[in-house]
């Protein structure tokens, strides 16, 4: 028998959210401690569809193993240093091994590829290291943040790429070299 969609929207309304199944002294043996979370709510403000371009970063260095922080620092420094390549430095975020969000494409000319040479100064060096960046387009991500199919329960995989890209995001203010932390 074929049902239509007013015979699921009807049959969805007849279900009832019953109380989770206790456990018999769950919570009563061992010591209370006081317990904060961070957790909060974020609403989409903006009508329709978000879509941000992903592109891979790969960061080359010889003799020299670098950190997560170390790969931010040569990113952001690479960014700084080709404006005509980055034109708007604050609608990108990056994760510091090799994810890259941006709100638009790259300026690379017709090309999906961009390669950059920086020197910086690292940490476990005595001079000045010459490093080799790439970026490659992977391709457009939507942001599509809630499937009304889930009904809530775990995200699905389509899910599951927005909520990368808004926790890198919230992270950019706390790891982006070009922000000042007063």
């Amino acid at each position: 028998m074929a049902s239509t969609s007013g015979d699921l929207s009807s049959s969805l309304s007849d279900l009832t959210i019953s109380g989770l199944i206790a456990r018999p002294d769950y919570g009563t043996e061992g010591k209370k401690i006081q317990l904060v979370s961070n957790f909060r709510e974020l609403k989409k403000v903006t009508a329709g569809l978000i879509e941000v371009v992903q592109y891979h970063v790969e960061i080359d260095v010889d003799k020299v193993k670098l950190t997560r922080d170390d790969k931010r620092r040569i990113f952001w420094k690479l960014v700084k240093e080709n404006p005509e390549v980055f034109a708007n430095a604050f609608s990108m975020a990056y994760d510091g091994e090799a994810l890259l969000f941006s709100k638009e494409p790259l300026s690379v000319k017709g090309k999906e590829r961009f390669e950059g040479q920086v020197k910086v100064q690292l940490p476990r060096s005595s001079r000045p290291v010459d490093v080799h960046v790439s970026i490659n387009k992977s391709g457009m991500v939507k942001l599509i943040f809630k499937d009304p199919a889930s009904c809530g329960g775990l995200p699905t995989d389509s899910e599951h790429t927005p909520i990368q890209v808004v926790d890198l995001i919230l992270a950019q203010g706390r790891a982006c070299t070009l922000l000042s932390r007063s």
